[in-house]
């Protein structure tokens, strides 16, 4: 099953609960009533009437972790705070109304958020993914949300067909940092070397319909490249709970293109049956394991490249080209390359090869059955 990060929950849960007291004697919290940095406040809380104060959590966008020592300030204020030793941040005193509040530290790229601020109230900033600064040609695409759902996956189809996600950590030129399972992120895609073609971004809810809906989640995607945040896009009111994907934003060749499409299923890629990084057309292949007598997880990699992970064992056989799932993994080959496929349990034992002469536009299944030992 996917890593839960359970000690990152009860950190983020602590952190959460400390950052949304309007006063406190820790580090990470500057009040209005005190210190140099916290203008002229009221009582503390917010100030009195006509101020109000922010809190939240500043991490780093490549690993999730607390980032200390940012720094919060309000454009055109003197309200500010530095994010204590796990990321937390509180800073009060600042005039209600409608605020730019800016985010940055030493090494990453500024993070800035529009916000309105009520009187007397602390707006919870929630989760602050900060980006370390990039070189020219790269880009960063950052997803982060509030406490519900526990789990959002972000997704990347590359155009040389293969899907970035996490199950499939790394391709040719891009990777998922870091894979949140317990609520608020971030989720990290960096693309460190451009293809040629159109990569499309999109969120699935792994929670489920049940579950609160991507429109009510918080959830934002941010968009850096060199020269720091290129765009950040919320979900659109269309993305109700019977929605579970949600197409954000498409890029090529460093153009960023506002999707924020949701749907019951996950989005065509650009490139689909037109060809990928080979020049050539592409096939559909599924792949799913019947087999009992093998270690999960089982990893796949198709002619000498990772392709992703199969969690559990399929009770039937999926239809072929459903979306990828925990039981069987649909991507995209190009057919120009004789296909080897290989398979390796989590206990090393099992390794087997299938070739296919594909066609393209054609969908092809690949059973994984009783282990074949080498």
């Amino acid at each position: 099953m996917k890593l839960v990060h359970l000690v990152q929950v009860l950190f983020v849960a602590l952190a959460l609960s400390v950052v949304g007291c309007s006063v406190s004697t820790g580090d990470g919290t500057t009040d209005g009533t005190t210190g140099g940095d916290g203008g002229s406040g009221g009582s503390g809380g917010g100030g009195g009437s006509g101020t109000a104060s922010i809190s939240g959590i500043v991490t780093n966008a490549t690993d999730g972790l607390g980032l200390s020592g940012a720094t919060i300030s309000v454009d055109g204020a003197s309200q500010q705070g530095t994010s204590g030793s796990d990321g937390a941040f509180s800073v009060t005193g600042i005039a209600s109304g409608d605020q730019t509040i800016r985010v940055s530290a030493s090494g990453f790229s500024d993070y800035t958020v529009d916000v309105s601020l009520q009187d007397d109230t602390n707006t919870d900033l929630g989760v602050i993914a900060l980006s370390e600064n990039l070189a020219t040609g790269e880009l960063r695409v950052v997803l982060s949300w509030g406490e519900f759902p526990s789990d959002l996956d972000l997704h990347a189809w590359v155009p040389d067909g293969t899907e970035i996600a996490y199950y499939s950590l790394i391709g040719d030129g891009i990777s998922l940092d870091v894979d949140d399972t317990s609520s608020f992120g971030p989720e990290t895609i960096t693309i460190s070397e451009q293809q040629d073609g159109t990569y499309n971004f999109f969120v699935h809810n792994y929670s489920g319909s049940g579950s609160t809906s991507i429109f009510d989640s918080g959830a934002r995607i941010d968009v850096y490249d060199g020269d720091g945040l290129i765009t950040s896009v919320t979900p659109d009111s269309g993305c109700d709970n019977s929605k579970d994907y949600w197409h954000v934003v498409d890029i090529n060749g460093g153009s960023v293109t506002t999707i924020n499409e949701c749907s019951t299923e996950a989005p065509t890629p650009s490139w689909d049956g037109s060809g990928g990084g080979g020049g050539g057309g592409t096939a559909t292949l599924t792949v799913w394991v019947s087999a009992t007598s093998i270690t999960f997880p089982v990893f796949v990699t198709t002619n000498d490249a990772y392709w992703g992970m199969i969690e559990s064992g399929s009770g039937s056989a999926p239809t072929c080209g459903s979306s990828s799932t925990e039981e069987w993994l649909t991507g995209y080959v190009d057919v120009d390359y004789s296909l080897v496929v290989a398979i390796d349990d989590a206990a090393d034992t099992y390794w087997e090869q299938e070739f296919f002469d594909l066609s393209e536009g054609s969908c092809y299944s690949l059973e994984l059955g009783d282990p074949i030992e080498f």
